[in-house]
């Protein structure tokens, strides 16, 4: 005789299954959008998972404690790997070198206001994405002034991008890559020169795109592979904060995430929005002072900030 499940107990099961499915999917590859999605929330649904298990164990529902109980173990599988992490110690000094993002947005209309904030940083090169024309003849006509070395590339698919600088740019190079625009060069400061690469990888959100994001991810790996000395990669590079991708590319690079924790790279137990895609690394040679997330402006999307000094031998 077949054992019938309880209707009573049916949200339970669903429920359950739908937790213990999504632990699961956190698991496999990150090749695909919908886990790719997951892991960003692995820490989130850790904690939503462990507590609803305890809860529905003092409420007695066994089968959803079950269930929950497993996913939450599921998840700390996946996230054990990430606990030993090397991330950026925050440094005592003054700054020598401070880098901001924004994502402008195209639609966005509200240029004043985005560009105002990213003055405020004080920031010595500023990074900004989904440039297009209408963008670009704002970004020249209020930051030429106080950053008079720049070079925008203007594109009217959300690719396009502009860098903005205090000092001189120098070995400046338009990179295209299988039609996505990317900047190379160095930003010579008072302290020294420090290599950059800013680019802007593609949204990942089906097979053919997550391959062309991995495709464009190797070739940045090559590019700050044979740039020497001290560098930075800067921009929105698709990637889940807690990935394999992210894992090979900071081995490959050898470079830190400007993040300085764990819990500042998964959103701690926050929703994590579009900035955590958004990133700024740096190599061995400089230490990071500090990292943040900029007030959001009117395109829905923190701008990220990370001030340096240079690593100097005692």
């Amino acid at each position: 005789m077949k054992r019938k499940i309880n209707p009573g107990k049916l949200p339970q099961w669903i429920t359950g299954i739908l937790l213990l499915s999504a632990s699961v999917l956190c698991l496999t590859s990150s090749d695909n959008f919908v886990s790719s999605m997951l892991q960003t929330f692995a820490v989130q649904l850790l904690a939503f998972t462990a507590v609803t298990s305890v809860a529905a164990l003092m409420m007695k529902r066994q089968i959803l404690a079950t269930f929950c109980g497993l996913s939450a173990l599921l998840l700390f599988v996946f996230l054990l790997p990430f606990l030993g992490m090397q991330f950026s110690v925050p440094q005592e000094g003054e700054a020598e070198l401070r880098v901001a993002h924004f994502n402008v947005l195209e639609e966005n209309d509200d240029h004043d206001l985005l560009i105002c904030n990213a003055m405020d940083t004080q920031a010595d090169l500023l990074s900004f994405q989904e440039v297009d024309d209408t963008w670009a003849d704002s970004l020249n006509e209020l930051l030429a002034m106080e950053y008079p070395y720049s070079r925008i590339i203007p594109r009217e698919n959300h690719l396009g991008m502009a860098l903005f600088s205090k000092y001189p740019l120098r070995d400046l190079h338009e990179k295209e890559y299988d039609g996505l625009p990317n900047l190379s060069g160095r930003v010579c400061l008072p302290a020294g020169c420090v290599g950059f690469v800013a680019s802007n990888s593609p949204r990942s959100t089906t097979s053919d795109s997550i391959a062309r994001r991995n495709a464009h991810l190797h070739q940045l790996e090559n590019w700050l592979q044979e740039m020497k000395g001290p560098k930075i990669a800067i921009g929105d590079l698709q990637m889940a904060p807690l990935s394999a991708q992210m894992d090979t590319f900071q081995l490959q690079t050898r470079m830190l995430d400007s993040r300085q924790s764990l819990s500042a790279r998964a959103g701690a137990l926050t929703i994590p929005s579009e900035e955590f895609v958004d990133y700024i690394f740096h190599s061995e040679e400089l230490n990071c002072l500090g990292f943040s997330h900029l007030d959001s402006t009117r395109s829905g999307q923190p701008g990220i900030l990370g001030w340096y000094k240079w690593r100097r031998e005692s």
